[in-house]
């Protein structure tokens, strides 16, 4: 069982190990390709986009995964259901966001091209459930992973051309279009089709079962991303560049703590035994906040080599916001650890209400800090917001004991 784990989450960590690369590389070459500013105002946009998607994340992996797991030869099912709610949902997130970019500041045309390549990429992110519920995401870490070195090339040609903004939103034509149509090809090896009419049952129960867990990512990421669009009330735009800079960094705990949920969750949490999830789970809070804690503190140290590697001399000012700012969030992947053992449970209820109180507690304390502490009042927020969360997670599952772990097994 563990040699299985560690073989899955090492697919999944290559993949994610790519994906932060490949993001600093290509934001690197974009912040220096069009200046503090107009990263600023990029990031605000894509910050937008992020919340957008996730209102087409309403079939997520930890909800996803348990079920294909529970449901054996049923499984591809419950898959095509998640794909089809997640293509509605997308359609519905993309006229939002076309009604949004009429009032964006600076005209409709930046925010209209990203729009595209990102909710077209969420309905399919379903199969990775698929792959890592069988125990093996190679497909689907083969499949992204050629699909960022397709974004990379795709950016260093525009950057080395000296072309405009617009034409940075090409990469990621490119590198979704591959992604999309390569993951659905694969798919249809195992007999999953996107445009396979979904069960009405399987489609309702799915939304049903779903949507308390589409409630909590929504407010989870919503949590990470608000810090950009709140400050962009307050600093100019060359001080929100360099606190985008640094966030751009910062944004990779939450994706840690998704890769180690998605990887070692399913065989050492929702397969374990009733008797084993609490040990199993002290095991990866203590080894999760240990690399934490290691990789905070080399950022920490590295933060002005680190910002200057990826993003130049103008964005200086980004190393000691970074400095400060990582600390905070590494208590986000521990966050998202914790709550394994509570969708085993099948408490996504308590989970959703409990992550929207996070977010309401940071929209509340971001306002309330700024005046003393200035654009750090967001990581103060935060780290505020996590550790009650950790707290109150603590206290459930205490309650909880590792009896009720019984009832909620999968066999």
């Amino acid at each position: 069982m563990v040699g299985a784990a560690f073989r899955s989450v090492s697919w999944l960590m290559a993949d994610r190990a790519a994906q932060v690369l490949t993001t600093l590389v290509v934001s690197g070459l974009l912040a220096r390709g069009i200046g503090i500013e107009a990263y600023g105002q990029w990031q605000l946009a894509m910050s937008l986009l992020f919340l957008l998607a996730t209102l087409a994340n309403a079939a997520s992996s930890d909800i996803v995964v348990p079920q294909v797991v529970a449901a054996g030869k049923a499984g591809r099912e419950v898959i095509v259901a998640a794909l089809r709610l997640r293509l509605g949902l997308s359609l519905a997130a993309m006229g939002f966001g076309c009604l949004v970019a009429l009032a964006w500041p600076g005209g409709p045309l930046p925010l209209l091209l990203v729009l595209l390549p990102i909710l077209l990429r969420e309905p399919v992110m379903a199969l990775m459930a698929w792959f890592v519920a069988q125990g093996d995401p190679r497909p689907y870490a083969l499949i992204s992973l050629t699909s960022l070195m397709i974004r990379m090339a795709a950016t260093w040609a525009v950057f080395l051309a000296g072309l405009s903004t617009y034409w940075y939103v090409l990469p990621l034509v490119l590198e979704n279009l591959f992604f999309i149509g390569a993951l659905l090809l694969r798919a249809q090896r195992d007999g999953i089709h996107l445009l396979r009419p979904a069960e009405p049952r399987q489609l309702l129960a799915l939304l049903r079962t779903s949507s308390w867990g589409w409630l909590a990512l929504i407010a989870t990421l919503a949590t990470l991303r608000v810090d950009r669009l709140l400050l962009a009330l307050w600093l100019t735009p060359e001080q929100l560049g360099a606190y985008a800079a640094a966030a751009q960094i910062n944004d990779n705990w939450y994706y840690l703590g998704l890769v180690l949920a998605a990887g070692l969750g399913p065989l050492l949490v929702h397969r374990a035994r009733p008797e084993a999830v609490l040990g199993n789970l002290r095991w990866l809070l203590g080894g999760a906040l240990l690399a934490c804690l290691l990789a905070a503190g080399a950022i920490c140290l590295l933060a002005p080599q680190l910002i200057l590697l990826v993003f130049g001399h103008a964005f200086d000012e980004a190393a000691q916001i970074l400095r400060i700012t990582t600390w905070p969030a590494i208590l986000i992947p521990l966050d998202l650890l914790m709550a394994l053992p509570i969708l085993r449970l099948r408490a996504v209820r308590w989970l959703a209400l409990k992550n929207l109180l996070v977010l309401a507690l940071v929209l509340a304390l971001i306002p309330l800090l700024y005046p003393s502490v200035g654009l750090y009042a967001p990581a103060s927020a935060l780290a505020i917001a996590y550790l009650s969360s950790l707290g109150a997670t603590f206290l459930k599952l205490r309650a909880a004991g590792a009896g009720r772990f019984r009832s909620s097994a999968i066999e």
